[in-house]
């Protein structure tokens, strides 16, 4: 009976690892900002491109076509305008400024719906599931390696 625990040890760390795996790698809001410098790649799937150094619109072509954005024109051209205001000083575009973007983008985000992603960052069940997982699959898998070379032995 005692050798019978182990490779149930094994399986319950191999689904909740996984598990925890799987919830953490969740797809992120929808309302997003990028910030990027002139040259650089469209990669990013956000809907708002902001010159890092100015706080200027930027237009990447091919990322976000118009009709998919999550931000209505109203939405955007009110995140464009504080980051154009904010980069107008003699400072330029600041990450102070850079923060206060990104919690206007998140506020907007809020208000339609889209969950408070810092939540994520607690213990989550995945997180725990990922937690209880891992030593469990540990122990298990080297509780079975051990017990099946043990049977080679003999």
């Amino acid at each position: 009976m005692r050798g019978r625990i182990w490779p149930v040890a094994l399986a319950l760390g191999m689904v909740l690892t996984a598990y925890g795996l799987v919830d953490g790698f969740r797809a992120g809001s929808e309302y997003q900002v990028n910030f990027v410098r002139s040259g650089d790649e469209c990669t990013s799937r956000a809907d708002i491109n902001i010159n890092a150094k100015t706080g200027q619109r930027m237009i990447c072509f091919g990322t976000v076509p118009e009709g998919d954005s999550p931000f209505t024109r109203a939405e955007r051209d009110h995140v464009v305008a504080l980051a154009e205001h904010l980069g107008a000083n003699a400072d330029g575009f600041t990450d102070a400024d850079r923060r206060q973007v990104e919690d206007l983008v998140r506020s907007i985000g809020a208000a339609n719906g889209d969950p408070d992603e810092t939540v994520d960052w607690g213990w989550s069940p995945g997180r725990v599931a990922y937690l209880l997982g891992v030593p469990l699959l540990l122990v298990g898998g080297l509780a079975v390696l051990l017990g099946w070379s043990d049977k080679l032995a003999r």
